[in-house]
């Protein structure tokens, strides 16, 4: 099978054979040794060590090892991502005792859980990890002394348990994954073979070696002669990235895509990426905005490599590669075509194989995936099986929804459980509700996933016997979950909404979470000035009101590295200026940050800030005015309105009164004379609705893009039945017809909400907004406006229904049809004219 889709071919490289399988690890790496013995095999920050200098590291922990441990007895590696982790896990391979990485920097109790339920006796530590005092007999490598003549007289095989890795357990329990040394050398075959892995990469490790992506990283680099790059990002700033890019020649990156979108948001200088052959992400959703910076930043020789596996599977079991000619037109990126040895079916509820183009779940066939859960039988049959025809074949059910496209390639779809992934680790969001459950207090809680411009959330709603600040839970959590898993918001309600089966009706608790992710709190007290409010709100995008009120650090009131980045990146926007980068760390506090920018006199800036409020379409944005907003920011800060998620929302909420409500939390200084407005299609009424219901006196600009004035519906007698037909078959339920007859009867409306209630429909994102805009009824405005209209729009000549609305309006002439308005030629003229208006028109 032909494994280098697009592929790096012109890279020279050693294959990697698949004799070398029956070879144990550690004799493999002894092999490079031999060869290669000065070298640099690991590098840390000043600290780096020859493959010489790490085979007398491994000799000397694994001797130990030896004398204090049986063959196959599991032992701990609680260090810091350095140097020493590889190392240790080498070590233990050589001497037959399966590993278990522990991620230090995660809650004490939580590595007690690991701890006990793998059985460890002894861990691999330093002097200073007195976290583990009394949990094991501890290994401690600063007081291990060299010694001569050590011998390399291990008696080790392919089948030997290689390794134990926890992920998170629906039961509250972290499960451990267990592999042998075969198939770990497997997902180093399919991984050097398919990239080109050779002696002169240089490789990152960003990730934490507790985490199965880490495997690639470490054994790819020392099983091929190349050099591993260590950088802990838990330590080291984000921004700095690109600089050890540069410095280290980093020939092969590899991340979670969040901290490679996150780390490009900070635009870095080109010329500090052009070592780097090729990106590769995995671990979570790659979008089509993630391929566009890796086209606009890196060189035209790098590859992007895109793949997805599990932790179970051992590696990734669908790969490809995108270079720069690539055209993807899809948001979600595929995640590539059929990996050898890892055969994939997607099966539907029947465990038979669906047809191409339909989803069905996920399931991988292959000699080489996980043996099972560590101690945990019962768990290992549920998850895993033989194959009738091969009993070497193991199966196993991801529990990931997916489907193949025309192209050959595999689509993500989601999940069919409560597991997510959350910057690259993979969370059962029903052990943090187990977890919540033990709180004295709390009598009910429920925890749902939000996904929001590309940021997966969790949110956590309880109910509680006494009144429970946010803060408190954090706290509480933090001292038992991994940072990765403490919810973004924890919020007390008075009950959980409940399904007709009493489940959690986890769908209304998300539309309950848009509201308070789309929310800036109101200020309690009057703020000391505008950098203040500033600070303060985009703050509260990100953490809790109470954190910042009462001026708790970034890191305990439950933010990461990633999300302080995307913090700065924000703040920047709404300050309208470039900031420093170095102050942006964990340690961060309210208070400190307030007085570190008041030190900026970013004052006159705040004032002279202008503003754009861009009201899109009903029917959401195309790529067009995505161009346009990106082109258009560069002269004024923009902010795109988002509109209300109707679902689940009660029929008394479902009114214009509740979409201007909704929008003003958006919009804190809609009457300053800095600001401007502007619309393109149905959002032009919704627009004019809010600044006239808002009374809004001062602004620079307000402008109307092919906008609608009215929406003529078809009556009501018209398709009555295919209408009624439609919504029951959920097909293209969002159409004019069926929110005609939502508006136009009241009996119909009756009918309507009884199917939602009785069959659990429900109208999509904007299907009540659409209804409400058909009945719209604008009131006049003593201002002006211009309007952008199409010469061949097919509602044309529009400008004149909204000359019943405006003291006077402007008409600037486009070229094309209503699909054409922001196309490069028309968002130019849209732009200039904007560029025009904010400097000659300014309202005082």
């Amino acid at each position: 099978m032909q494994l280098d889709f697009q592929g790096p071919l012109d890279i020279q490289f050693r294959k990697f054979e698949e004799a070398w399988l029956d070879i144990p690890v550690f004799e493999l790496f002894t092999k490079i040794v031999e060869r290669k013995p000065d070298k640099i095999a690991l590098i840390c920050g000043e600290n780096q060590l020859s493959y010489k200098e790490v085979y007398e590291w491994v000799l000397l922990i694994a001797n130990e090892l030896k004398i204090q441990h049986s063959k196959q007895e599991p032992v701990g590696i609680a260090l810091p991502n350095d140097v020493f982790f590889p190392i240790s896990m080498l070590a233990s391979l050589a001497a037959g005792c399966p590993y278990v990485p522990l991620d230090i920097d995660l809650p004490v109790l939580r590595n007690q859980l690991i701890i006990e339920q793998s059985g460890l006796k002894s861990i691999i530590t330093f002097s200073d990890s007195y976290k583990f005092e009394g949990m094991a007999e501890l290994i401690n490598l600063d007081i291990l002394s060299s010694a001569e003549c050590l011998q390399n007289d291990f008696n080790t095989f392919p089948e030997d348990i290689a390794y134990i890795i926890y992920t998170s357990g629906s039961t509250g329990i972290p499960k451990g994954v267990y592999q042998n040394q075969r198939n770990l050398l497997h997902d180093v075959m399919q991984y050097t073979n398919s990239v080109h892995l050779n002696e002169n990469d240089r490789l990152t490790l960003l990730y934490s070696p507790s985490v199965g992506g880490a495997n690639r990283d470490i054994y790819g680099a020392l099983l091929n002669g190349a050099t591993l790059v260590i950088n802990n990002l838990k330590l080291n700033k984000l921004y700095d990235l690109s600089k050890f890019l540069r410095k280290e020649r980093i020939t092969i990156y590899h991340s979670i895509p969040n901290i490679f979108r996150t780390f490009l948001l900070l635009k870095p200088d080109k010329s500090d990426l052009e070592t780097v052959r090729l990106i590769y992400l995995a671990g979570d959703r790659i979008y089509n905005t993630d391929v566009d910076l890796y086209k606009s930043f890196f060189t035209d020789n790098c590859l992007l490599y895109v793949g997805i596996g599990a932790t179970e599977i051992a590696t990734i079991y669908r790969q490809w590669f995108i270079n720069k000619n690539t055209l993807i037109n899809t948001e979600l990126i595929p995640l590539g075509y059929a990996v050898e040895d890892r055969e994939m079916q997607l099966l539907d509820s029947d465990h038979k194989q669906v047809v191409d183009d339909k989803a069905g779940e996920i399931t991988v066939y292959s000699k080489f995936i996980s043996l099972g859960y560590w101690n945990d039988s019962i768990q290992t049959e549920k998850s895993f099986t033989n194959c009738a025809g091969d009993s070497a074949i193991r199966i196993y059910k991801t529990g990931d929804l997916g489907r193949i496209n025309r192209d050959g390639l595999l689509e993500f779809i989601g999940r069919k459980d409560s597991q997510v992934k959350i910057n690259g680790y993979r969370v059962e969001l029903n052990e943090i509700e187990g977890l919540l459950m033990n709180y004295p207090s709390i009598t009910h809680c429920s925890v749902v996933l939000y996904t929001t411009e590309k940021h997966n959330a969790i949110f956590a709603f309880y109910v509680s016997t006494i009144e429970l600040l946010e803060i408190v839970v954090k706290s509480w959590l933090k001292e038992r979950l991994p940072d990765y898993m403490i919810p973004q918001r924890c919020i007390q309600v008075d009950e959980i909404p409940l399904l007709h089966n009493f489940k959690n009706d986890n769908k209304s608790l998300r539309v309950l979470a848009e509201n308070y992710i789309g929310n800036v709190p109101e200020t309690e007290k009057q703020p000391e000035d505008s950098l203040f409010t500033i600070l303060r709100g985009t703050w509260s995008r990100f953490l809790d009101k109470e954190s910042f009120d009462r001026n708790i650090k970034w890191k305990y009131a439950g933010g990461d590295s990633v999300n302080a980045v995307n913090f700065l990146v924000q703040l920047e926007a709404d300050l309208g200026t470039t900031l420093p980068t170095d102050w942006i760390d964990g340690e961060m506090s309210p208070n400190g940050i307030y007085n570190y920018l008041k030190t900026l006199d970013l004052t006159r800036k705040i004032n002279e800030k202008k503003i754009i409020y861009f009201f899109p379409s009903l029917s959401g944005m195309e790529e067009n005015t995505r161009l346009f907003l990106n082109k258009l920011s560069a002269l004024v800060s923009v902010t795109i309105i988002n509109y209300p998620k109707f679902s689940n929302t009660p029929l008394k909420d479902r009114n214009l009164n509740y979409i201007t409500a909704f929008i003003e939390k958006q919009i804190p200084n809609y009457g300053g004379p800095n600001t401007g407005f502007i619309s393109t299609c149905s959002g032009g009424s919704i627009m004019h609705h809010f600044i006239t219901s808002k009374q809004t006196q001062h602004y620079s600009f307000i402008g109307i893009i092919e906008g609608r004035a009215q929406y003529k519906a078809p009556p009501l007698y018209k398709g009555f039945f295919k209408r009624v037909k439609l919504f029951l078959k959920r097909e293209n339920i969002i159409n004019d017809m069926i929110f005609a007859l939502y508006t136009r009867s009241d009996y119909c409306k009756k009918i309507i909400h009884y199917m939602e209630r009785k069959k659990y429909y429900s109208f999509k994102n904007r299907s009540t907004l659409l209804s409400i805009y058909q009945n719209l009824c604008l009131s006049y405005f003593d201002g002006e406006a211009v309007y952008f209209n199409c010469e061949q729009s097919s509602i044309n000549p529009v400008s004149a229904q909204w000359e019943l609305y405006y003291k006077k309006i402007r008409l600037i002439s486009l070229t094309g049809h209503h699909q054409d308005m922001l196309n490069e030629y028309n968002a130019k003229i849209v732009i200039d004219k904007i560029a025009e208006v904010l400097t000659l028109m300014k309202v005082e």
